[in-house]
């Protein structure tokens, strides 16, 4: 069977068109925390296209995030209004970790270093300290390690985190010892997206594929979006070809608020009241962890990649009540209100 994409050219199915709806740019806490590495990708991919200076920096700046985040919102505070629960409610369409951002790296080294042997074990400390520094701060880790013809060695390390990777891979190979980066998303196949370009409007398109789409997703459907600067939405179409059983709804959303009462990450938080650090400790972590410090109004104040624990700086912070919350790679989830002395 022919993959959507060509699909697409032959069938285009409307199934609905929109008026001006207004609605609010203020991004909800749900949004921050299991949008932003997509806001992230969006963001870098618009900051590439319009060929900005900034493309040298590996964190991605807020400023470039915020326009993107602010359209999103008012797509999700529509809530039931103009279908905007099926894209982040029912179906949770994302792009992260199969959008734009490389979330892999294949780095050839010279195994004479003994750093690089510590690599060849896995392990991503190695005892160099300014190498395991850079490598921590951006959440990578040592997943494999093989050797070419011509005593060629390549390690790959992946990281959970949304990044600039082409700007950290110029940063990394300044080490010695580092001969060459390559890079690559790992991705196979047609996957659920959202597509985002801009001009005097915002545009998203989300993407939900199904069926064989390691070969290109035989069935699928296409929101189409479009916010002004005044975040009021339209939206402009929905097309759709399906091949095959419709896909069930995940029901992120409702879920979300389910593992927040049932708390199953084993997670410890301390002191709290707090006043200058606030540790958070994991039992049995073996993984990753995502942390969002945010304030009362959805806004983020710290985040980050944590193993078994961790301590946020809160000195320069304001007394008063954050939410923090905590996300596993298979979908746990904490969130404690924090307060600041």
């Amino acid at each position: 069977m022919k993959p959507l994409v060509t699909l697409f050219c032959f069938i285009m199915l409307f199934l609905s068109a929109s008026g001006q709806t207004p609605s609010s740019c203020i991004s909800a806490p749900f949004l921050d925390s299991f949008y932003e590495n997509d806001v992230k990708d969006m963001a870098l991919e618009r900051m590439y296209t319009i060929r900005t200076a900034d493309t040298g920096l590996i964190n991605i700046p807020e400023v470039y995030r915020d326009t993107v985040r602010k359209g999103l919102a008012s797509i999700f505070n529509l809530d039931t209004t103009l279908q905007a629960d099926s894209v982040f409610r029912l179906y949770c369409i994302h792009r992260f970790p199969n959008g734009y951002i490389n979330t892999s790296v294949v780095v050839m080294v010279d195994t004479t270093y003994a750093w690089a042997m510590q690599w060849d074990s896995l392990h991503t400390i190695t005892g160099y300290a300014p190498l395991d520094n850079f490598m921590t701060r951006y959440g990578f880790t040592v997943a494999y390690f093989y050797q070419l013809s011509g005593n060629n060695h390549y390690a790959i390390i992946n990281t959970n985190m949304a990044i600039n990777v082409h700007a950290f891979g110029d940063s990394l190979s300044l080490f010695p010892g580092v001969l060459n980066i390559d890079y690559s998303n790992g991705h196979i196949g047609q996957h659920n997206n959202i597509m985002y370009h801009a001009d005097s409007f915002r545009y998203y398109n989300f993407f939900l594929g199904w069926g064989d789409c390691p070969s290109g997703c035989t069935s699928g459907k296409i929101w189409y979006y479009r916010v002004d600067n005044l975040c009021s939405v339209f939206l402009d179409s929905v097309t759709q070809v399906v091949n095959d059983p419709f896909p069930v709804p995940i029901d992120c959303y409702n879920k979300l608020h389910t593992q927040i009462v049932k708390d199953p990450t084993g997670i410890t938080i301390y002191p709290n009241p707090a006043n200058d650090v606030l540790n958070i400790s994991v039992s049995g972590a073996n993984e990753l962890y995502y942390f969002l410090l945010t304030d009362i109004y959805g806004r983020k104040e710290r985040e980050g990649i944590m193993g078994s624990s961790t301590a946020i700086d809160l000195s320069r912070l304001t007394k008063g009540m954050y939410i923090l919350q905590v996300r596993s790679r298979e979908g746990g989830f904490y969130s404690r209100k924090v307060i600041k002395e």
